[in-house]
């Protein structure tokens, strides 16, 4: 194996275990009475061991648009006594799947790429 190749592999393997260590989140709004309503916000990327903290307008359940907790309960559940506190609703942090496999495809293919065409050329 050439330098040239050696160099790249090593690099794509460096970039590779850089996004796997410091993967993207995402925020999830799970309500425990309606397993299948979801409201799911990007978050930041952070250390795969210590996931970041809800921040402060998610952790108040300050959703943008129209859905606020009230509004939830109201489309989904109108007979239900509204939830008292916040204790029936609640953030989650958890890995964006999507959004970290987008960088390492393309850190594959580029440095499968760059090796292919680093490749020693054959003498006749």
């Amino acid at each position: 194996m050439t330098t040239r190749r050696l160099l790249t592999l090593m690099a794509g393997v460096v970039l590779l275990v850089a996004a796997l260590v410091f993967p993207p989140w995402k925020f999830t709004l799970s309500v425990p009475l309606f397993p299948q309503l979801r409201i799911e916000r990007p978050g930041p990327y952070a250390f795969v061991f210590a996931p970041p903290e809800i921040p402060g307008e998610l952790s108040d359940i300050d959703l943008t648009g129209p859905h606020t907790v009230e509004d939830i309960f109201r489309r989904y559940a109108p007979d239900h006594a509204l939830f008292h506190g916040y204790e029936r609703v609640y953030w989650s942090a958890h890995i964006d799947l999507p959004r970290l496999l987008l960088p390492v495809g393309a850190i594959s293919v580029v440095t499968f790429g760059l090796i292919i065409c680093f490749r020693e050329k054959r003498s006749a």
